[in-house]
């Protein structure tokens, strides 16, 4: 279950990772409807489903997997968008991927709007549902939950309250604003006035465990004479007590933020941290969730979080009594991919990369391809490539190791995307070969959202250019044209890869286009011009 999955990147990505591993899940073989243990669906699912290759006369639906993948958002704008993606669509016909409305706050159920089904607390009687271990996944969610703010000073605790200041002008707009703007002008305007006023440690009567983790650091400051500012994040808390209750109290918490993970990190006074990234919120406090899981006292109940202070912070909490396995695995891979190189030191090397070289991104988004003076003959030149200027970039090796390193991710070839456009044309026919692989990886990974503004998949259709893929330059710019709309170079850029597929009318009616959006555009008629003359000598 993700829960606030917004736009469903995140979703898809891992219900993408999840079935390229499948040959990999418990029990796979078996996991077929009663009656149909000779039925051909299983390989089909194996081999037919992903990137567009399932076969549609397959009646996918009788398969049973062994897990379901439950996308949940507080807006149900954002369910109505999950429903337009073709990428969400697919999972959904074979019923891997449901989704519902969620508010964690406020709802004691998920209705699953595809299946019609209700996930809720379980009764006593359901045992169907005794032995269902349930994953939730928190990204950037939990930091934007309500908190309590707390500080120990001399041994004493002191609760926060805060006063939100907005200017006056901002409470009557102008009439021109619409609704969305005033809103985000509003949120950066803001303001904040902390008051702290000392109170009792019983703060959450209603709540023993609450109040324990109150109590806790009361106690560990008051004890080694240190002051504190912290805070309990009781919604979180709530949140994943909810969801225990979805599954019989066996759940596993995954979550990303930005956090504090350590009780070094809440040393000293200060208010609360708040950011605003399109709205407000908190630096949420791991440490005080790990505590939580630990106070916990059933069997196979722990937490594991990121062993390093800076930059992005992760946590993962187990609650599973009952449960034989003691998450061997879990654990194992946890520390390999934490402590030696995870997805936070990623994040560190190649933003270091981008930052050392120092260069500037000045290029246009849409960059007509140059002609390669070195090039020995026609074909080469129309390498489609940035005029290499002064400014350095990375290595081909180096920024192909980067986006292997990122999984394919769009956003990370996006920001090397000169140095793979630039050098492809000179690499080794088997590094060209591998370019090719890597470039489809990257365009799966694409997931088309309103507000993104790389195109990725025109940058593709270059890289592809490049190396003399034309049929796939074709389709990545098609790709462009549908998520971005229509760009005379775009379609310069397809007449040019029809007309070396030997697709000539085709490559007319790119450069028609090229020119009726841009009618001075002197490459697509020049390249136009050539093709009518190619047309003229084979009709004679």
């Amino acid at each position: 279950i993700q829960v606030g999955a917004g736009s469903g990147e995140l979703g898809y990505l891992i219900l993408k990772k999840l079935w390229e591993l499948r040959k990999f899940w418990p029990d796979f073989g078996t996991c077929l409807s009663k009656g149909t243990s000779n039925s051909p669906v299983l390989s089909q699912v194996n081999h037919d489903f992903y990137n567009e290759k399932v076969n549609k006369t397959s009646d996918l639906t009788s398969v049973i997997f062994p897990f379901k993948f439950v996308l949940t958002d507080v807006d149900p704008r954002n369910v109505d968008f999950w429903k337009s993606q073709n990428c969400l669509q697919q999972f959904m016909d074979i019923g891997l991927l449901d989704y519902g409305v969620f508010d964690t706050e406020r709802d004691n159920q998920i209705y699953l709007q595809r299946s019609q089904r209700k996930i809720s607390k379980l009764k006593a009687n359901e045992q169907e549902m005794q032995n269902t271990l349930s994953v939730a996944i928190f990204n950037g969610i939990l930091s934007g939950m309500k908190q309590d703010a707390f500080q120990i000073r001399n041994g004493e605790l002191y609760r926060g309250y805060c006063t939100t200041k907005v200017p006056l002008s901002d409470c009557f707009p102008a009439a021109k604003d619409d609704d969305a703007n005033v809103s985000f002008k509003t949120i950066s305007h803001l303001s904040w006035e902390w008051k702290y006023k000392k109170t009792k440690a019983n703060q959450f009567k209603h709540d023993a465990d609450i109040d324990k983790l109150l109590g806790y650091y009361k106690d560990y400051f008051s004890e080694n004479q240190l002051d504190g500012s912290f805070l309990i994040p009781t919604d979180a808390i709530n949140a994943i007590r909810k969801l225990e209750s979805f599954s019989a109290g066996k759940l596993i918490v995954i979550t990303g933020d930005k956090a504090f993970n350590a009780i070094d990190e809440l040393v000293g006074l200060r208010d609360p941290i708040i950011a605003i990234p399109g709205s407000c919120s908190f630096i949420v406090n791991l440490h005080a969730i790990g505590l939580y899981t630990q106070f916990m006292s059933e069997k196979n109940t722990f937490a594991l979080s990121s062993p390093y202070l800076e930059e992005f912070k992760c946590g993962c909490f187990v609650f599973t009594p009952n449960l034989i396995s003691s998450f061997e695995e879990l654990r194992l891979q946890w520390e390999d991919g934490m402590k030696h190189f995870g997805a936070t030191e990623f994040s560190s090397l190649q933003r270091a990369v981008k930052e050392e070289l120092r260069a500037p991104d000045t290029e246009s988004l849409k960059i007509p391809p140059t002609t390669t003076p070195e090039m020995a003959n026609e074909a080469d030149q129309i390498i489609s490539s940035t005029v290499i200027s002064a400014s350095p970039t990375p290595s081909l090796r180096l920024a192909l190791t980067l986006v292997r390193l990122s999984e394919y991710d769009p956003e990370v070839f996006y920001k090397f995307r000169r140095a793979v456009v630039d050098k492809c044309p000179y690499a080794s026919n088997r590094m060209q070969h591998d370019i090719r692989v890597d470039a489809q990886r990257i365009g799966e990974n694409y997931y088309p959202l309103a507000n993104k503004k790389a195109d990725v998949a025109f940058e593709l259709g270059r890289v592809m250019m490049g190396i003399k893929e034309f049929a796939l330059a074709i389709n990545f710019f098609q790709d462009s044209q549908k998520n971005f709309g229509e760009h005379h170079i775009n379609w310069y850029n397809m007449g040019i890869c029809y007309r070396y597929v030997d697709k000539m009318e085709k490559a007319l009616n790119c450069f028609d286009r090229s020119l009726e959006l841009q009618p001075q555009y002197l490459e697509a008629i020049r390249w136009k011009t050539m093709v009518e003359n190619e047309l003229n000598a084979n009709d004679m």
